[in-house]
Parts: C-alpha cells; structure tokens; sequence
C-alpha cells in the first residue's frame, strides 16, 4: 500500500514545475551534466527518472532535460561484466564497514580482518560508478552529477541544492576547489563524522553510505581512477578516500530514492550482520516483534547464515557458531542469553543442553538435513519444536 501511494504521490508531483536549479547550466562553474546510470533492462525506471527531473529548469531556464544523459549500467546477471577486472577488487575486510560505520557488535563476533566477498549486485554497481567515471574523465563538463535510476527529489530540493552549491562555491574560491558533493546519502547509524559545519553543508570524515546522486569534477574523477581498484562496495570505498578527495555533502539530503522501485541488490555484509542480530545497517529497522521465548537452532553448515538471517529478520537477536568457537557451558549460556534470543549452531555442553530444554517456552528449531546426521544429539523431545 506504501509503494502504491508513493507511486501516485509522485506521479501527481511531476506534473507540477519544480522551478529552476541555478546551480545547473553552462555557466563557468556551474554542473552542465547529468548523467544517469540506467540497467538496458529497466526503460520504466529511465522513463521515470526522466519525469522527475523535466519538472526543473536550469540557470538559464532550458528544460532541465536537455543535460540529461543515459549511460547503461553494468548487469549483475552478466557473468562476464561481474567477473574480475582491473577496476575492483571483489574482497574487502571487515574493518572497512567498521570504519564506514562502527558496530561493536560486529567486533564482538568476528576478527577485523575478516575477508569479505562481494555480491555479484555489489560489483556491477562498482563497476557502473566507474565506467561513470571514466565518461566524466574523458568528457568536457567541469561538474557533472551522477544519479542512480531509482531517485526522487524532495520537496525543498532546488533551494538546498542551490545554497549548498552557493557555499561550496565560495568556499572553493578561499580554500582547495570543489571535486564532489554529496546531494544524497544515508548517514550510518546516524553518526556520521563531520567536520566544518555550516546551515547548508559539511565535510564528512566518514560515515556517509550511498551513492544515489552526487556531483564530481572532471579533476577529482580523474583521481578516483588513479586510485582504483575500488575495494569493496563503492559507497563504503568512497569512505575511505575522503582524506584524499575534496568532498563536500548537504546539511541533509535531498535526493532520496524511491519506495516503489523494488530492489534486487544484495549486500555482502548482511550475513555476517545477521550473524550479530544487526539488521539495520542498510536503513531498515528490526520489526517488532511478539515476547517469544529463547531459540535453539541446529542447521547443517550450509545453512547456518540463512538460519541465522532469517531468525534476525523476525526481530530476534541471533547468534551464529561456527566449528571454532569454543564449547558453551551453562553458565557461558546464561551470560549470552542477556544479548541474544536466538543461538545458531551452538556448541553447547551437556548441562548447557539441560538448562536450555527445561526453560519454559524455549523453541528448538532443527533443519531436515541436521536430522539425518548420524551424530545428531536425540537426547531430548521439547514441546516447541519445528522441523524445517
């Protein structure tokens, strides 16, 4: 019901004029391009993000179309487009999220160097941003913005672009020139660290995820590619040049993305966040939950992150072991239970087992593949069990 009537909400917004953004046209120091990375599978969101950006006009009153550019995005459903390159690095480590976004959680279940994989979603959009970049190296435009298809403006946007490109500008003539700002972003955890604060912008130390819409130099995309190959997610590596690159992002965002889009990307620190019961790192609370009672879950090794998601998911607290993890007694049990609610896979000993069965309302969770282990435990028969 939200999607449907955001859906018509926007619809009815686009036939409205939205006014002119004079921080865009062919003026000196002005953004004289948009260009905008589009799947050749997705017309409907070309289509749609064109309509959203017609209500504007530029400086000089042209529609603000005529600045607009296409530019096909790489499909994660390519097996070639997403295999190696030069340009990524398709492993990251977990120190990296953490200095995104510092989660003690995390820290609290895995080492920080703990290798991670990105998705085939993660690398294709790594990839697009950078063939983005590449277009604005070899270009003419001094600034051009770069937009993700599904993005809408929020009502305001035009005034807060144009004073925080104001106050970019004049800050650019006293101290080093302009090379990106951030029109866009989700402010991790809302904690991000920021640094020469004013009413209409700020420079971000870290802690800015996203990278639906923002504007780059021909100069600081230039740089961005003497620096690759981007390492990790490309929203979490752009973290990580902010001492190198010239950024500048808005008071708050005003470009923000849709909520009828859909999505079909899939983000390679979800796992290991649901190992820790975070489920919120990517803007989405934990929903609420009913007052449910501790779960035991016991899944072959194939399956212990998707157990462990899916737990999380329903608002449960979730605590995955893995074949390292030392033996939990009754007392180690009982200190564990004050964080989590749920256990995947845990190593428990026999007095921990006996502790965990005689609880009331206590739900044992067991998939078909770990009932065939000839060395499965049948030592007791709870009254909540669910075989999957």
């Amino acid at each position: 019901m939200l999607s449907l009537l955001f859906s018509v909400y926007r619809s009815l917004v686009c036939l409205l004029p939205g006014g002119r953004i004079r921080a865009f046209g062919h003026g000196p120091d002005r953004i004289s391009r948009v260009l905008v990375i589009n799947l050749n599978r997705q017309p409907k969101r070309w289509r749609r993000v064109v309509r959203e950006l017609a209500r504007f006009r530029t400086f000089e009153g042209l529609p603000f179309t005529t600045l607009v550019t296409r530019m096909s995005a790489v499909d994660a459903r390519d097996g070639k487009a997403v295999a190696a390159t030069a340009d990524v690095d398709a492993s990251y480590k977990l120190r990296d999220q953490l200095f995104v976004h510092h989660q003690q959680e995390l820290l609290d279940c895995f080492d920080p160097e703990q290798l991670i994989k990105m998705t085939r979603q993660e690398i294709a959009v790594a990839r697009s941003h950078v063939e983005a970049w590449k277009e604005i190296a070899a270009g003419a435009d001094k600034y051009v913005l770069i937009v993700e298809d599904d993005i809408w403006l929020k009502p305001g946007a035009a005034k807060a672009i144009d004073h925080g490109w104001q106050q970019a500008s004049d800050r650019s003539i006293v101290q080093d020139e302009l090379q990106m700002l951030y029109l866009s972003y989700l402010d991790a955890g809302n904690n991000a660290e920021r640094t020469d604060v004013s009413d209409a912008i700020f420079r971000p130390v870290r802690g800015l995820w996203f990278l639906s819409a923002y504007v780059l130099s021909k100069d600081c995309a230039k740089q961005l590619l003497r620096a690759m190959p981007v390492v990790g997610p490309v929203d979490l590596w752009m973290n990580l040049r902010f001492g190198e690159v010239k950024v500048l992002a808005l008071a708050a965002p005003v470009i923000l993305q849709r909520l009828d889009g859909g999505s079909d990307n899939s983000y390679s620190i979800l796992p290991y966040l649901a190992r820790c019961g975070i489920v919120n790192a990517i803007g989405k609370s934990r929903p609420k939950k009913e007052t449910v009672g501790f779960v035991l879950a016991s899944t072959t090794d194939s399956e212990s992150e998707q157990m462990s998601m899916a737990l999380s998911m329903l608002g449960l607290r979730t605590r995955a072991y893995d074949h390292n993890d030392r033996p939990v007694d009754s007392r180690t049990l009982i200190k564990v239970l004050e964080t989590y609610e749920a256990l995947v896979n845990a190593p428990l000993t026999p007095d921990a087992l006996v502790w965990f069965v005689e609880r009331s309302g206590a739900s044992f969770i067991f998939t078909e593949g770990v009932l065939e282990q000839k060395d499965h435990p049948k030592v007791f028969t709870p009254r909540h069990v669910l075989q999957l």
